[in-house]
């Protein structure tokens, strides 16, 4: 299990994070609208595993009723700020020759999730960071390191990985865990370095499996669960969601990462995160 030396674990799980309506454009045509972004993702895999977090979001006027059901179903609501104006969009474009997909995005609301992420830093949890436009998450980690939390999390993702990695500075040395792909690990593995970090990171490499690294040393390692492959959007989202749920209910390390792969495996195997139980949205969001 993950040690953080002079601090407890916790089932108090807060995730700071986008929620979006996403659109799937696959190379076969075919198209899936969902409620997805990677705080709504790594929510849902925490509750399904059975911690159910707060998940600090903010979703617009037009998020409704059934897209509001699957956000409740994934978390306490506590956090979810509703802001007059468009939620934020997403959309992944497949190719045919299975590279990554193009991403296009419209923020929407979730413009305002910096200043609503610092109102909402208040009883000791363990934080969880998604360090995705348009949150500032160097001003974030600021306000929650002056908050007594019982640890911190961050993910990434690659386009904006070594800005990101490089405005939280020195706050490198606040941080416990970080979940990374081989890429966003290659990029910002320099920026750990210089900034001193000292905690752990969970490296994912799709089909590869995942690995732990503390210290520079891989001290854990996880083969990927076989499965046929539908959509890999949101997998390392929800393999971080259901490491920190088992980690928090002080899991073995093993236990971490074998559940993790198998989340990620569902999540692999569906589109978005329907392979976790959470319905597919049917509301016209106009993405």
């Amino acid at each position: 299990m993950l040690n953080v030396p002079g601090k407890n674990s916790s089932e108090h799980l807060t995730i700071i994070g986008n929620t979006a309506f996403v659109t799937l454009k696959k190379a076969s045509g075919r198209v899936v609208r969902t409620v997805g972004g990677s705080g709504f993702n790594i929510a849902a895999a925490s509750s399904f595993v059975g911690v159910r977090p707060n998940l600090v979001t903010v979703v617009g006027s037009d998020f409704g009723v059934t897209s509001t059901e699957m956000l409740r179903s994934v978390c306490t609501f506590d956090g979810v700020r509703v802001e007059e104006g468009p939620t934020a969009k997403f959309q992944f474009r497949y190719s045919r020759d299975g590279g990554e997909p193009h991403i296009t995005s419209r923020h929407g609301v979730a413009r305002h999730s910096t200043e609503h992420a610092i109102a909402s830093i208040a009883a000791p949890a363990w934080f969880h960071l998604s360090c995705r436009r348009p949150i500032d998450c160097a001003k974030v980690l600021t306000h929650i390191a002056t908050a007594s939390p019982i640890g911190i999390s961050l993910d990434f993702i690659l386009p904006s990985s070594q800005d990101n990695a490089r405005r939280i500075g020195e706050n490198w040395r606040a941080i416990d865990l970080v979940f990374v792909n081989d890429s966003e690990f290659n990029r910002i593995q320099p920026i750990l370095t210089r900034f001193g970090f000292h905690g752990t990171a969970v490296v994912t490499s799709g089909p590869a499996g995942a690995r732990v690294y503390r210290h520079g040393e891989v001290v854990a390692a996880v083969e990927a669960v076989p499965t046929q492959e539908v959509d890999p959007s949101g997998a390392g989202d929800t393999f971080a969601g259901a490491y920190l749920a088992h980690m928090l209910r002080r899991r073995h390390l093993a236990e971490c990462l074998a559940n993790a792969a198998s989340v990620a495996a569902l999540t692999v195997a569906s589109d978005g995160v329907s392979g976790l139980h959470i319905g597919v949205s049917k509301e016209n969001h106009g993405a």
